[in-house]
């Protein structure tokens, strides 16, 4: 059977399933297992000091157009990453060893799991372990696959602390706070569906990270692995989900948050989340007054409106104290200053308009606190062109990341906690256009090595050849992910939901 039929058979696309192979070949071929890299290099770190990091800045007093936002919240995974720890205590149940289950359930007792975010049916099974192995087979079998059975489902609806409060209804409780977000799009698994609905609330929809999100598997010489004779099919990254962008209704822009991003509704939260969401907001609307203006090629008007975002933005712009001659080259000097243009757009006027109809995005970056590595906003260069990304820890080379991303000084801040992105008018136009900014996924699959091709969500959000950027601070405390149970130990929802 060939791939295309493969493909129709599984539901996969099959131009983005033959891109992905093209692609992997290509880095495969001529190199050994393991030097196998699809390294970007770093030129320099975006930071204050260079101008490519802007503060949060106090728009109070600043009056402009807010476009209708809503929040967008990736949340297909299933629990299996944050409760594997229980991995034994799993095939413990599904094997129904009454003295494994009981020495398993014993270590969390002592190990404090009694104080950790974990499902009620589970909390009772350690505090009934004693009592385990004199109770009736049948309904040790019940408690035993209940508890499994939490364990196993999706994390959105896992408890975030120790009183129940899920991470589904933290995520209702914080958004509920926010101003000018009236619907909050949540991306789930097309088999949780049944699930999470019993749980959303008027102003909650959900969308599906389905097969058309999705890849393949492939071996070392790039062919596909294939399984009972079907494909071996895995998500293709969190960048696929830019495709959803566009199935979100009567909005302008998404607000993304990660769902284990736990901060509550504290006031100083809010105001801080309004800043951010204001920021994007003021941009957007200059952009598309912009936009506007160009049509009419009216470029006095744009300088006027762009120098006065800068001002707003409290940003120094080098040639202010110049007298402006409001022409092209003059909005060329601000696209460069505020959004880092590249060399793929010609520098007149044409290019100018190209410039301005791409999408607005809004990057929240979070200090570094000085041992902090991840997503970092970085020049990086590419075939002897400079870009501006927020580059992701496996596209930087290891001498690079020893320089750049774990010196502090350097990496000053990371991981775009937030993330307000204009929605493009294409629906793939993300995903349709990059050439470079993919990561080559490489993992042990029943025991043999195998690789897929994934996208970073905000590598393409921040690509500088594809969108209108900015990388602002937002204070420390807007970042807590809760990556593992002990994260949350000991915490009621009364510390986060005022």
């Amino acid at each position: 059977m060939q791939l295309s039929e493969y493909c129709k058979k599984a539901h996969l696309d099959f131009d983005k399933v033959s891109l992905h192979q093209r692609r992997i070949k290509q880095l495969l071929e001529g190199s050994s297992e393991s030097k196998v890299e699809n390294i970007l290099p770093i030129i320099e770190t975006c930071r204050f000091d260079n101008g490519l990091i802007i503060k949060l800045p106090n728009l109070q007093n600043v009056k402009f157009h807010k476009f209708k936002m809503a929040a967008f919240t990736p949340a297909a995974g299933a629990a299996s990453r944050y409760f594997n720890i229980f991995t034994d205590f799993i095939d413990a149940a599904e094997s129904l060893e009454v003295d494994s289950l009981v020495g398993e359930l014993n270590a969390f007792f002592k190990e404090g799991a009694l104080d950790w975010p974990i499902p009620s049916v589970f909390r009772r099974l350690i505090m009934q372990r004693d009592q385990l192995k004199s109770i009736d087979f049948d309904q040790l079998k019940v408690l035993v696959n209940s508890a499994v059975l939490a364990l196993k489902s999706p994390k959105l609806l896992q408890p975030c602390v120790v009183d129940d409060l899920t991470f589904l209804q933290l995520k209702q409780a914080e958004m509920a706070s926010i101003e000018g977000i009236d619907e909050q799009y949540f991306v789930i698994q097309p088999d949780h569906e049944k699930l999470v609905r019993p749980f959303l609330k008027d102003n909650d929809k959900i969308l599906f990270q389905d097969a058309g999100l999705s890849t393949i598997r492939f071996d070392g010489l790039a062919n596909p692995i294939i399984e009972n004779n079907c494909l071996s099919i895995v998500p293709a990254g969190h960048g696929a989900l830019a495709d959803l962008f566009s199935k979100v209704e009567n909005a302008d822009s998404v607000f993304i948050k990660n769902v284990d991003n736990v901060v509550g509704n504290s006031p100083k939260v809010i105001q801080a989340t309004n800043d951010f969401l204001n920021t994007h907001q003021l941009i957007l609307a200059t952009v598309k007054e912009v936009r506007r203006m160009l049509l009419q090629d009216n470029l006095e008007g744009c300088f006027r409106i762009l120098t006065n975002l800068l001002d707003d933005l409290e940003l120094n712009y080098p040639t202010q104290s110049l007298k402006p001659q409001n022409d092209v080259k003059d909005l060329w000097d601000i696209v460069d200053f505020l959004f880092y243009a590249t060399e793929r757009y010609t520098r007149d006027l044409a290019g100018l308009k190209s410039v301005f109809d791409r999408p607005v995005n809004t990057m929240g970056m979070v200090p570094n606190s000085g041992t902090d590595v991840g997503g970092t906003p970085c020049i990086v260069s590419i075939n002897g062109s400079n870009k501006r990304i927020c580059l992701e820890v496996p596209h930087a080379s290891q001498s690079d990341q020893s320089k750049w991303l774990e010196d502090p000084a350097m990496a000053t801040h990371f991981n775009p906690v937030f993330v307000c992105a204009e929605i493009p008018r294409i629906a793939e136009y993300y995903t349709s256009q990059t050439d470079e900014f993919w990561l080559l996924a490489k993992k042990t699959f029943k025991g043999e090595r195998v690789y897929y091709h994934e996208l970073a969500l905000y590598e393409l959000l921040s690509h500088s050849d594809l969108t209108n950027t900015v990388f602002v601070e937002i204070p420390r405390f807007l970042f807590n992910p809760h990556k593992s149970l002990k994260d949350a130990s000991g915490i009621s929802s009364s510390h986060w939901i005022k």
